[in-house]
Parts: structure tokens; C-alpha cells; sequence
């Protein structure tokens, strides 16, 4: 979901993170997720991964 920098703020907040009013967004979708992940709440991503010629992705 596209969520504002303000939404973000307030969902962080609710979770109990602090001094976070100056955070940068992709910093607050970590704390959000770190919390989430810290109270066992399920946390599913999505995305691509491109392999490399050497075998990594």
C-alpha cells in the first residue's frame, strides 16, 4: 500500500517508536516492520530477484 510520510509517522508512532519526527520514509517502513516483526505479527514482501551471472541474487 502507497502510504504518505504522515501515515507512516502515525502508524510508527502507535507502535511506541520515538524520536522518529524527522525520519526519512524507507526509515520508518523499517521501524514499522521491525515492530511488527518483534510483536510475532506476520510480515509478507513481494518483489523480483534478478540472478546474476555468477549465481547470486
Amino acid at each position: 500500500k502507497k502510504s504518505s510520510p504522515e501515515e507512516l509517522l502515525e502508524l510508527a508512532q502507535s507502535l511506541g517508536a520515538e524520536n522518529i519526527s524527522r525520519a526519512k520514509k524507507q526509515t520508518l517502513i523499517f521501524i514499522i516492520l521491525k515492530a511488527k516483526a518483534a510483536n510475532n505479527e506476520e510480515v509478507i514482501g513481494d518483489g523480483t530477484l534478478d540472478i546474476l551471472q555468477d549465481g547470486y541474487g
